[in-house]
């Protein structure tokens, strides 16, 4: 992503950008404007609003910027800093809850309204799995049990096409698809659009090798979440790999080019084609982010960090590895 206290707030997240708990940052267009996009988690709009502001002040004009609870007024009308919806890029995402074919448009148009926005550039759907319909975001039954619907990844596939056709999404891709559902949508017959990104789990203890060769063979962008590793909250992280940030190779390498940990990381994915996006909520580590253009790895130093790959994920989730479509059952 998924940590339901996460989600405390009033606001129907559903039709905000990006409910999950990784909301991430990613400019798409036509699939050739890719950006180093900075990545945030907030759980109050106040801290959101105040992070914007100050981001967009900070200059960082070359990034696109979102988060779930911020809605385009505060993006576009910052005191000194106004922006045309061009100069930001805003990709929601679509929620397990409202897979039907039949509630993806109006789920978009409801983000639009709230957004008071004419399109979106990316509409993405966000997991491959599909909850039962309704006002909850994870429902459950008298037992607590997870309820799921039944999912039909091309007829969801096929309504944000129809978006796309109306010209309410620039560009739609896919979140956390693994290679057998990848397939199953590019396989559909009377296919429109194929998914221009998949956005998965991608670091150096998790390099992903083969999903990242296979859309590279079918112009599909890998845009890698928690590049950095992740939180260590228990609920639903893995916390049995290591903290990737302490890892002496990557900390021996920075040393050498007097970068971080943290910009190593990131210089690594975006050197193998990855679009990366990063969280953090403070100012200096932000401009770290950015700061991995005026150097490059040598051949040797990236196959130094591609052999820390362990092939584990930070991101399971477990609660829901009984679903039909869960996708991580898969090799990749």
């Amino acid at each position: 992503m998924i940590q339901a206290s996460a989600f405390k707030h009033k606001t129907d997240h559903r039709f905000l950008v990006g409910t999950k708990f990784f909301s991430e940052s990613i400019c798409l267009e036509n699939k050739r404007n890719l950006s180093l996009l900075s990545k945030s988690l907030s759980y109050t709009q106040l801290r959101i609003t105040c992070f914007v502001i100050k981001t967009i002040r900070n200059g960082f004009t070359g990034s696109m910027l979102h988060q779930s609870w911020a809605r385009a007024p505060v993006l576009t009308s910052a005191p000194g800093s106004a922006r045309r919806q061009e100069s930001l890029c805003l990709p929601p995402q679509l929620w397990n809850t409202c897979h039907p074919p039949e509630l993806v448009r109006p789920t978009l148009e409801k983000t639009l309204k709230i957004l008071q926005l004419d399109y979106v550039d990316l509409y993405i759907i966000e997991l491959p799995m599909a909850f039962k319909p309704g006002d909850a975001l994870y429902p459950k039954d008298e037992n607590g049990k997870f309820i799921y619907h039944e999912t039909d990844l091309c007829a969801t596939w096929e309504a944000l096409e129809a978006c796309k056709d109306a010209g309410l999404a620039k560009s739609i891709g896919v979140s956390n698809f693994n290679r057998r559902q990848l397939e199953m949508i590019m396989n559909k017959p009377g296919l429109k659009y194929k998914p221009v990104s998949n956005q998965v789990e991608c670091h150096p203890y998790f390099t992903q090798p083969k999903l990242l060769e296979f859309c590279r063979q079918h112009d599909i962008v890998i845009v890698g979440y928690s590049p950095l590793g992740t939180s260590r909250d228990e609920s639903w992280v893995n916390v049995s790999s290591p903290p990737l940030l302490k890892d002496p190779v990557l900390n021996a390498i920075g040393k050498k080019y007097n970068k971080t940990a943290a910009q190593i990381a990131l210089r690594f994915n975006v050197q193998r084609g990855v679009v990366v996006i990063p969280k953090s909520f403070n100012p200096q580590r932000i401009r770290e982010n950015f700061q991995i253009f005026d150097f490059s790895l040598t051949e040797q130093e990236m196959k130094e960090i591609e052999a820390l790959n362990k092939n584990v994920r930070y991101v399971e989730l477990l609660m829901w590895r009984d679903h039909p479509e869960y996708p991580f059952n898969d090799e990749y």
